[in-house]
């Protein structure tokens, strides 16, 4: 008995067209559900509870939590065309979008957030599964279903998929991997007309979500090739082989293509820089491409190491080693893709889909960050191909053992590697908690790295682990790098010596870029104004001002507090710290209506659950404000009810 059961997309397409034909037809059998059902339980084990108690972390405070156009509805449609990051040119309409739909809907929430990143990474290995087992269709039933599952089961336990799915910024790779994977499973067995149609609007939606997708008609060549291959009985010739895309296939491509830069040309209007400038000639190069490539290699087939915020690369102390195994890896990759083009084995084809996924962030283009070899997020799409690579091996006949033993080699080997993945991502995801935990991660394994310094200390501050600085701080004496000098400052002032650290602070402000002064020199009143975009390195400036503030507020300054606390908001309009520190200062020179104003504002944007602590400390602060000089504040004290200061 038979019945047909379409595949989301085909569903969706089966109601507009009514085609028939898009439909995948499975053998109604239990067995084949529950294997997906399985391969859906073991990643949620793998990932929940932990995925419930993640925060924003790192970029996300700048691409989401204090970029004001995602939280407006009206300015919402036009913050999604924008580059996600001032300053950058990384252009992702889709996923911005996705983003500013859950904001309306669900308000700034971080569950939310990573429940749907976690639904997503389980709508990519249903994608795999279904792809695996169109890839394996000439295999029985019992050892295609099995494999189909195991394919799944790599990808989605993958350790190396934590980031992309525990961290809200990497839904732009997993995204890009929902409709690069859905484009591949529609352009087998489809009509032609429909085809084009389908994997066309598949690779206009995946480059929306990220540049990656750009390698999407390649994949979309070998996948047919792979597929093909499994159907014949002996090899395709090379003219059948470039059949695979045919005339329709690369004009829909090119339509598609020059759509996509139309777009970004129109909504982005600076170019991609290069940001490694200490590359020194194409030999280097070359070696540092090589690197990359087997780095990720290492990721992909030994998934039990390092899997944090950074990947360090020795660039500036370039060994022979690593010149030798760069230009090794990059020979090697080379006669990998000449093999598969002359055996066309699915193997060799399996291996040469994860290679051509691994082109556009293999640093052919240096656009990494400083000398970060690789993230792993980046393995999101190659990792498709490594499931499938691995799914479909299998144990040689002439092996040298006795049958029964080599019946049991692949399936103990497969087993143990779940059973570490499970354990790898289970012991991985609750690092990425929050920024303190997250950084001082990063912190063990590159103690010595400046960036990773100014963010461990930055948490460090943020939850108040002073001790922590202390020692860093002894050990560790800064220098003249803005970012340790303002948190060297913030240090000293929570450990209150008001004047050093004041002056620190102010010393890193006036030597920074500073867009304010422009538009006050212009005498525009930035306390009624806010940035559209966002500021340059945006949490910095948020800390750096709001511990401005803090001091002058212990100084009872009012005054020079207020006038920071408008730079603050002005940077940061849609974070909650800068307007409570706006409103403390308004209470404090008695500006009633622009601290009600602000203090609203600041419940508006924090979460619910801190709230209640934020109206108490109101109460108290304003009771201590009127207790300390009432005859200054006759409005703020009247009108909490403080009277009684008054009279006496």
């Amino acid at each position: 008995m038979f019945v047909k059961i379409p595949t989301a997309a085909g569903a969706f397409s089966y109601l507009i067209w009514n085609v028939h034909n898009l439909e995948i037809n499975f053998r109604f059998n239990p067995p084949y559900w529950f294997s997906v059902f399985f391969v859906l339980l073991l990643v949620l084990f793998a990932y929940l509870p932990a995925t419930l108690h993640l925060g924003f972390v790192w970029d996300d405070i700048e691409i989401f939590i204090i970029n004001p156009s995602l939280h407006t509805p009206s300015m919402a449609w036009h913050a999604i065309w924008q580059p996600i990051l001032p300053n950058s040119f990384y252009f992702r309409p889709l996923v911005m979008g996705s983003f500013a739909a859950q904001f309306y809907f669900f308000g700034v929430s971080s569950i939310e957030t990573h429940l749907i990143n976690l639904g997503i990474l389980c709508a990519n290995c249903i994608l795999v599964w279904i792809l695996a087992f169109q890839l394996l269709k000439n295999y029985p039933s019992r050892p295609r279903q099995l494999r189909s599952s195991l394919a799944a089961l790599i990808y989605g336990l993958h350790p190396a998929l934590v980031e992309s799915t525990s961290w809200s910024s990497g839904r732009f790779d997993s995204m890009c991997t929902f409709f690069v994977l859905l484009g591949l499973i529609l352009s087998l067995d489809r009509p032609r007309l429909i085809r084009f149609f389908l994997t066309g609007f598949c690779f206009f939606c995946g480059l929306l979500c990220k540049e990656e997708a750009i390698i999407f008609p390649v994949l979309m060549f070998l996948t047919r090739m792979a597929y093909d291959h499994q159907l014949r009985s002996s090899r395709s010739s090379m003219c059948e082989a470039f059949s695979y895309i045919t005339i329709g296939d690369l004009l829909i491509f090119l339509f598609i293509l020059i759509l996509y830069f139309v777009l970004r040309q129109h909504f982005i209007h600076q170019n991609p820089t290069i940001s490694i400038p200490i590359l020194k000639g194409t030999f280097m190069h070359i070696a540092y491409v090589g690197d990359t490539l087997l780095a990720y290699f290492k990721d992909s087939f030994w998934p039990f190491g390092y899997f944090g915020t950074i990947h360090k690369n020795p660039l500036i102390n370039f060994s022979l080693y690593e010149y030798t195994t760069g230009i090794a890896t990059l020979i090697g990759a080379v006669v990998l893709l000449f093999f598969t083009i002359s055996k066309r084995s699915v193997l060799l084809l399996l291996m040469s889909m994860w290679l051509v996924a691994l082109i556009p962030v293999s640093n052919i283009i240096p656009l990494a960050i400083a000398d970060n070899i690789i993230q792993d997020r980046l393995l999101t799409l190659p990792l498709v191909f490594v499931g499938l690579f691995l799914s479909f091996m299998h144990i040689p006949e002439n092996l040298s053992i006795r049958p029964r033993y080599a019946y049991f080699i692949y399936p103990t080997v497969a087993v143990l590697w779940i059973v570490l993945s499970v354990f790898t991502v289970k012991s991985t995801v609750p690092l990425w908690r929050n920024n303190f935990t997250l950084w001082s991660w990063a912190y063990r394994e590159y103690p010595k790295d400046g960036y990773v310094q100014a963010n461990y200390l930055g948490s460090c501050l943020e939850f108040n682990q002073t001790k922590l600085l202390g020692q860093f701080f002894h050990n560790h004496p800064y220098n003249n790098y803005p970012r340790l000098k303002a948190l060297h400052g913030g240090y000293l002032l929570e450990n209150g010596d008001m004047k050093n650290g004041l002056s620190e602070l102010l010393d890193v402000e006036a030597h920074i870029s500073s867009p304010y002064r422009k538009l006050l020199a212009m005498h525009v009143n930035i306390a009624n104004a806010h940035a559209v975009q966002g500021a340059y390195d945006a949490w910095f400036l948020e800390y750096l001002y709001a511990e401005i503030v803090k001091a002058y507020i212990a100084k009872d300054d009012y005054q020079s507090a207020y006038f920071y606390s408008t730079i603050n908001t002005f940077y940061s309009f849609y974070s909650s710290l800068p307007w409570a520190l706006r409103a403390q200062a308004a209470y404090g020179l008695d500006l009633l209506e622009d601290a009600n104003m602000s203090f609203d504002l600041a419940l508006k944007y924090a979460p619910p659950e801190s709230r209640k602590s934020m109206i108490k400390f109101r109460k108290s602060y304003i009771g201590s404000l009127c207790k300390t000089m009432p005859s200054k504040l006759p409005d703020v004290c009247t009108h909490f009810n403080f009277q009684k200061q008054l009279t006496h």
